[in-house]
């Protein structure tokens, strides 16, 4: 193989991890923490990242274009949308507010950034393979 082929990339596999971070202290307000799984494939080193802690209960979501992983976070009318996406040599985890009262254009905020070689291979857990 010649330097810069695929297999000479290097090679994560990613994933946003949500988990049950119990009640806000003196409410019935459940909590969530948001943690990007970070799995390296030359050494199988797993890194896990704290990104957020959210209000409310946290699921899932459909990721959209150029969104490698999403989640939505919510509770009592207000919560917030996470969106894992990269960035040239980062993996970048971004939140944008949203409340049902409120227009939903408030602007993303970056709440965690990791270095990642820019070449890199980048695989997201769960996700369907490209066909």
């Amino acid at each position: 193989m010649n330097p810069g082929d695929d297999a000479d990339r290097e090679r994560v596999a990613v994933a946003l991890r949500l988990e049950d971070a119990g009640t806000r202290a003196g409410t019935d307000m459940p909590e969530s923490r948001i943690v990007l799984a970070l799995i390296r494939e030359a050494d199988g080193r797993t890194e896990l990242h704290r990104a957020d802690l959210a209000q409310g209960v946290c699921t899932n979501a459909s990721p959209g274009p150029g969104t490698l992983a999403a989640a939505h976070c919510w509770w009592a009318g207000s919560g917030a949308h996470y969106a894992l996406v990269r960035s040239g040599g980062e993996l970048v985890v971004r939140r944008v507010h949203v409340d049902e009262a409120v227009r939903d254009d408030a602007p993303a905020e970056i709440v965690l950034r990791v270095p990642l070689s820019a070449a890199a291979r980048v695989d997201v857990i769960g996700a369907e393979p490209p066909r």
